[in-house]
């Protein structure tokens, strides 16, 4: 093989290796091998421990999806406090792309329960910034305590 022949194989290579990558970039994010919208509907069942579950995936899936927002906003209002904080930190790692969330993350600030305030606190000060008088307990703290 002539040099020409080898440099024109190796562009080849890096090019079809370049476009699986950007398909596995296009791919809908997953947590465990799930798709959003599986997830989304675990967020509906009657079993708390799968709703739990559910919000915990948002929280620790990778891109955000935005898709899941309006499911997560609902889920702040669960009857289950750990279904609640974990759609709270997971709107919080969303940021900006979480914006619809901040009116019911203001509600669960007034929340009587300590830990629903700071990670609601924690979540609007990622979507909307925290003020120069507002320090969010931040996330990583959640992390520790319910990871």
């Amino acid at each position: 093989m002539n040099k020409l022949s080898v440099i024109g194989m190796v562009v080849l290579l890096l090019f079809v290796a370049a476009c699986d990558r950007l398909k596995s970039l296009k791919k809908e994010p997953s947590y465990e091998g799930r798709p959003v919208g599986y997830w989304i509907e675990q967020l509906k069942s009657k079993d708390p421990s799968v709703r739990i579950t559910a919000a915990s995936a948002f929280r620790l899936m990778v891109p955000h999806p935005k898709a899941a927002v309006p499911a997560l906003i609902a889920a702040l209002n669960d009857k289950e406090r750990l279904v609640r904080i974990n759609a709270a930190a997971a709107l919080g790692r969303m940021g900006p792309d979480a914006e619809a969330a901040v009116p019911a993350l203001r509600k669960m600030q007034k929340s009587k329960d300590w830990p629903e305030q700071q990670i609601a606190q924690s979540a609007l000060g990622s979507i909307i910034g925290a003020s120069a008088n507002q320090k969010p307990m931040g996330l990583a703290l959640f992390e520790k305590l319910f990871h």
